[in-house]
């Protein structure tokens, strides 16, 4: 028989074995969960930042054809302002649209070589006015206001 000490180890280290075995399978496994959690959290976040880059790229992929169609436009316009703006045209639109006649060209004018006046000056002639009182004391030029 064995003594009852010997017995007493060997029923703690069978226990002890036991036990270990019970909770290495039982960590190994909440540990395999967690990281499975944590890998899913982290390729849920990883998918979501992707669709939010996707859709900021398509959002600038429009604004750069806008932009592009927007320099076109503005190309073909000063295109056309220019053919506007060429007298040819600006006569053309005048004559068709508005109605206007090409002006004749300026005549030079030569003035007459006759004098009309003299050029020594000239002096007012002073009269007197009848007013019908009997007062002939308002010459032109003198006085000259109402009363």
């Amino acid at each position: 028989m064995t003594s009852p000490v010997a017995e007493g180890r060997r029923s703690r280290r069978s226990a002890s074995r036991r036990v270990t075995v019970v909770a290495t399978h039982r960590r190994r496994a909440s540990s395999a969960v967690l990281f499975g959690a944590v890998l899913f959290v982290i390729l849920v976040a990883a998918a979501g930042l992707q669709i939010r880059l996707i859709s900021g790229q398509r959002q600038l992929d429009r604004l750069e054809r806008r932009i592009v169609d927007a320099q076109v436009r503005q190309y073909d316009l000063r295109q056309q302002e220019a053919l506007l703006r060429s007298p040819a045209q600006i006569a053309q639109i005048a004559a068709s649209d508005l109605g206007m006649v090409r002006a004749a060209p300026p005549v030079m004018l030569r003035p007459a070589p006759r004098v009309l006046g003299s050029s020594e000056p000239q002096t007012p002639p002073t009269t007197t006015i009848d007013v019908g009182d009997g007062s002939s004391d308002v010459a032109a030029g003198e006085g000259g206001g109402a009363r």
